[in-house]
């Protein structure tokens, strides 16, 4: 009872002292000087801190605090751990902070703009302007082989709305490069120069060089690749085109056009390689025109360049259409062209080599942090997850990777000038058969050979997969005419032998028919794990001359070579 009678007493004296004012922080008259929107978090802070307060005097059993202690508890905790908010906070520093922010956005706004007019030059301006150049020395031929007034009228306002269209493309590529006068000046030849009636190929492929060198330099990321068809001028498809428009028959005119199209690309990363101290660059494109062309490879190299490209878009539709996901959760590849039986029992053969890398990148993906976000995201929204799609695009990233090192080693050869071994000649006439075979498809070929024996050197996990690809390319005879077609099949019977230990100093015979392909492919399946160690060995055996080691290297600075004479 003493207790209870001494803290009714207390309360009793402290109901008798002079009241305190209220307390005039939890009014919003002293958050005035803040900038709306923190006066309420200030207020609501002071607030929070204020609970705090009387939450732990009464855990304390404190009932006898007057309320100016009280204030004076808030303030301190209130107070506490601000640091440098207070004065941030206050509109003199705000304002300032705010107009920053929208100067940068604004900036970013701004380059955002001027990086979609540059983009909108290599996606319309550079492919429409070759389309045009085409268009219009196909509207010249018509017009000197028509005698029809009434036609050849329309065929010379033809001429006249192309020529003016050109020369409108032509400057506003120029107007948008104004202030690099480098790349105005090199992308400016580049243009002139399929307007010429013929040039040669050499020299196209070294203006194409300087101006992506000038393009490389000066950090604009876009690509430039050419193609070329040459054809009687009356035969080309445009100049058909406009003969059907505008009435009669075509006719050969006995003259050879050549006809150049501008491919553009966005550089997506560029890469240099080492090999014996000399550094190989590397782009990784993708493709930005709509033009209805397509090489279909992986990649290329143009003669006298010194760089590679690698063509992601076309990686991305291979490796996609490759991959596909079945009922039952297996993976299906297509190693047979279309209509051709597979009457040796190889599609199983390349779905369990590919099956094996998915498999793989799948079991790596599911202990991802990245996987487990999707799938905790999955049971939120009530979709559906699979782990194929992530899978395939590791494959596509992987597949350029190897494919990067098969063109570098095209560069090496390039610059080293790759040296004939004896028995290739005999070789290559025994694969080619009736083809005719010139200098520079001999030298493409064995190219494409020494390339194939270092991409599966250096192809790591995905051995397999390649050997399916290779397959694929050997087993295709819309192909023939391609050197990709007769290296593979030097390359399959030259492995297969090595690793029987029987390929002496005379290389084997190439697979001239489906069943060689076929027996040296299943006998390559069962050896794939040592496949890498295989070509290498036989590289050294055939040229004799170690296959070359590659780096990737972290090379910052920009720097490129002359084309080679």
């Amino acid at each position: 009872m003493a207790i209870r009678d001494q803290l009714l007493q207390k309360q009793i004296q402290n109901s008798n002292q002079p009241q305190s004012t209220a307390d005039i922080h939890e009014t919003p008259a002293p958050y005035k000087r803040w900038m709306p929107g923190i006066r309420s978090l200030l207020r609501l802070r002071y607030l929070n801190a204020k609970e705090s307060v009387l939450i732990d005097n009464k855990q304390s059993l404190r009932y006898d605090v007057s309320t100016d202690e009280i204030q004076q508890q808030v303030q301190t905790k209130f107070t506490a751990g601000s640091g440098i908010w207070p004065a941030v906070l206050r509109p003199a520093v705000v304002l300032p902070l705010f107009l920053l922010l929208l100067l940068a956005a604004a900036f970013g706004l701004w380059r955002s703009h001027l990086a979609s007019i540059e983009r909108a030059v290599f996606k319309n301006d550079i492919p429409a302007y070759s389309d045009s150049v085409y268009i219009l020395k196909a509207s010249l031929v018509a017009a000197d082989t028509q005698i029809n007034p009434e036609i050849l009228e329309q065929i010379n306002q033809n001429i006249e709305k192309q020529t003016a269209e050109v020369e409108s493309l032509r400057n506003n590529v120029r107007a948008h490069f104004s202030e690099s006068p480098g790349v105005v000046e090199k992308l400016t030849a580049l243009l002139d120069a399929i307007k010429e009636k013929e040039i040669p190929p050499e020299e196209l492929y070294k203006l194409v060089k300087l101006a992506n060198d000038e393009l490389f330099v000066n950090r604009v990321p876009y690509y430039i690749s050419p193609m070329v068809e040459t054809a009687d001028c009356s035969h080309l498809p445009l100049s058909s085109f406009l003969t059907r428009l505008f009435g009669g028959a075509t006719q050969g005119s006995g003259e050879r056009c050549v006809i150049y199209a501008l491919l553009s690309f966005h550089v997506d990363e560029f890469r240099y390689y080492n090999n014996d101290s000399e550094d190989h660059l590397a782009f990784f494109t993708r493709r930005l025109d709509g033009l209805p062309l397509n090489e279909n490879i992986l990649g290329k190299v143009h003669l006298g360049d010194d760089s590679a490209q690698i063509l992601l878009s076309n990686i991305d539709a291979t490796s996609a259409s490759s991959t596909v996901a079945l009922s039952d959760g297996q993976v299906q590849t297509k190693l047979m062209p279309q209509g051709m039986p597979d009457v040796y029992g190889l599609e199983s053969i390349a779905r369990r080599l590919q099956s094996r890398v998915v498999d793989q990148y799948a079991d790596e993906l599911q202990q991802s942090w990245k996987w487990k976000f999707e799938q905790v995201w999955s049971r939120l929204t009530g979709s559906e997850s699979s782990l194929l799609p992530h899978a395939t695009a590791k494959l596509q990233r992987r597949v350029a990777d190897a494919t990067a090192f098969h063109e570098v080693q095209h560069l090496i050869d390039q610059f080293n000038d790759l040296q004939e071994p004896p028995w290739f000649n005999d070789l290559l006439t025994q694969v080619a058969g009736n083809t005719p075979i010139t200098p520079q498809f001999s030298n493409h070929v064995l190219w494409e050979l020494s390339a194939f024996f270092t991409h599966l050197a250096y192809g790591k996990e995905l051995k397999g997969i390649l050997l399916n690809e290779f397959a694929a390319i050997t087993l295709n005879p819309l192909l023939r005419d391609q050197p990709h077609y007769y290296s593979i099949r030097m390359l399959f019977p030259i492995l297969h032998q090595m690793n029987e230990g029987t390929l002496g100093s005379i290389p084997p015979d190439p697979a001239l028919t489906l069943s060689d392909v076929a027996r040296s492919y299943k006998y390559l399946a069962q050896h794939v794990d040592s496949i890498d160690q295989i070509s290498r060995d036989a590289y050294e055996q055939l040229f004799p001359t170690a296959l070359p080691e590659i780096k990737l290297t972290d090379i910052q600075q920009r720097k490129i070579r002359p084309p080679l004479q």
